[in-house]
């Protein structure tokens, strides 16, 4: 075998420690925050778990924000592969309200699984540049998956027409919205034990929000009617 050029194995073997210790990094995290949670889970803490120095954290990570978003887009990560499959299996077999409520059932899942990290991450003043910045991008992602899957639903009528299915898509995304809301803002919005719904009763009503206002069809403008009238003869 012919030996490698100066520096490149090298750099090839640093590529790959960086990597190495990224994924230790990552893996030490989401041990501790299911552990300790985000307040008490420490960076020093991490380090240690994942068997580096701090330092060595902040360089690959920035911050514990740093740190936090990327633990949330790994977690993004997995929920998108897990959701494809799931559904792309489903929507084959199974009706579209079924799949409609498996969708707002994994995402509530993986939101509860999340809250904390998401809590945070909103909370730190620069919460506007970078899960602003990663974020929606696997966000989006997921919607165009599941624009895909809707597209594949025409012999039932869905997304046969562009303007309905326009609004569709903007439903799903609006309904993505509602569900982040009814996790992390469950206090505020259920503020006694009384008024807080079921896990089943909240997944029968937002899947509602999705199929029972599923747009077959454009809506025609205000005041016209279903036949063109056409200009009275003089």
């Amino acid at each position: 075998m012919a030996p490698l050029p100066p520096g490149r194995g090298t750099a090839r073997r640093s590529r790959r420690s960086r990597d190495e210790l990224r994924t230790r990094l990552l893996a030490a995290a989401r041990e501790l925050l299911a552990v300790r949670g985000n307040a008490r889970a420490t960076t020093r803490e991490i380090a240690r778990r994942a068997g580096v120095v701090e330092p060595t954290l902040f360089r690959h990570f920035g911050s514990k924000a740093g740190l936090l978003e990327a633990v949330l887009i790994e977690s993004s990560g997995d929920l998108l592969d897990a959701m494809s499959g799931s559904l792309e299996r489903d929507f084959e077999q199974m009706p579209w309200p079924h799949c409609a409520r498996q969708w707002v059932a994994m995402t509530c899942d993986w939101l509860e699984a999340n809250r904390e990290t998401l809590a945070s991450l909103l909370a730190t003043p620069d919460a506007r540049t970078a899960p602003a910045r990663r974020l929606p991008r696997l966000l989006h992602g997921l919607f165009l998956r599941l624009q895909t899957l809707a597209q594949s639903g025409q012999s039932d009528g869905i997304g046969a027409d562009p303007q309905a299915f326009a609004a569709n898509m903007l439903r799903i995304r609006l309904t993505f919205g509602l569900i982040i809301s009814s996790v992390l803002l469950e206090d505020w919005l259920f503020a006694t034990p009384q008024q807080r719904p079921s896990r089943e009763r909240l997944l029968e009503v937002l899947t509602r929000f999705i199929v029972g206002g599923w747009a077959r069809a454009a809506p025609r403008p205000a005041g016209a009617s279903r036949r063109a009238r056409r200009p009275r003869s003089r």
